[in-house]
């Protein structure tokens, strides 16, 4: 009795200390560096500035911008599911005239692209899927969305098994009422990118392997516990020697 008393003290303490190495499992730092921009296509233009900057009427003038903030940004991800966001860049829609003329709408490839520093040096492209609808800008009635741009996600692999979900937030501009989305009356829209964790990976991917201070995996306790208790019911059942 007393000796399964003790296999489950010992198994119980390998228990414990397993749960305090998983709950004290290292956070996963984020870290943008430098080198996110934005990749446009030849449809793209600059935002007007004033009635004569696209006379021929076939660019979608936006401009786009990264935050000057951006590169400069670390945080932490504690536990999966965590998520952070951060602000990305903007765009500013700015026509010559309150008209989307169908040139103006072709050839709108859109890709941000997000340099990572931590927890691996990457960069990561997010293709947009990109709507724009000719016609008046100032139509009025029901809501009429002029342009909306969609990002696809991405699940950025790091370490062994670790994952982050990478998600830019949509845009649209529904350029109702006078003058909005003209040089005169610019809408803005802001972009941000938001980071959660999906999966811990089992191997640092940001401290060198000596400085890494290892937990033991399960089994590892579990036979660590077990033999020690098998060292202890032996000493116990040993024969002791004859008195003299």
């Amino acid at each position: 009795m007393k000796n399964k008393q003790m296999l489950m003290g010992a198994v119980l303490a390998a228990s414990t200390l397993l749960n305090a190495g998983m709950a004290n499992a290292s956070p996963v730092t984020i870290a943008i560096g430098t080198g996110s921009a934005w990749e446009l296509g030849s449809g793209w233009g600059a935002a007007c500035s004033d009635s004569a900057c696209d006379s021929a009427h076939s660019l979608l003038n936006v401009a786009w911008a990264v935050d000057p903030g951006l590169s400069t940004i670390t945080f932490a991800l504690n536990h999966v599911g965590d998520s952070h966001s951060v602000r990305f860049g903007s765009a500013s829609f700015a026509e010559e005239n309150a008209l989307l003329d169908a040139d103006e709408t072709d050839h709108l490839t859109l890709s941000a692209i997000l340099a990572l520093k931590s927890p691996l040096f990457a960069a990561t492209s997010h293709q947009a899927l990109v709507t724009a609808s000719s016609g008046l800008l100032k139509d009025r009635g029901s809501p009429n969305t002029d342009l909306q741009i969609a990002f696809e996600s991405i699940l950025f692999d790091f370490g062994t098994g670790g994952e982050i979900k990478i998600e830019f937030s949509p845009l649209a501009w529904n350029c109702q009422g006078e003058n909005h989305c003209l040089y005169g009356h610019p809408v803005d829209n802001l972009i941000d990118v938001r980071f959660t964790l999906m999966a811990e990976s089992t191997a640092s991917t940001t401290l060198p392997p000596a400085s890494v201070s290892s937990v033991p995996e399960p089994a590892s306790l579990l036979l660590l516990a077990v033999g020690l208790t098998g060292v202890c019911v032996s000493r116990r059942n040993r024969p002791q020697p004859a008195p003299i």
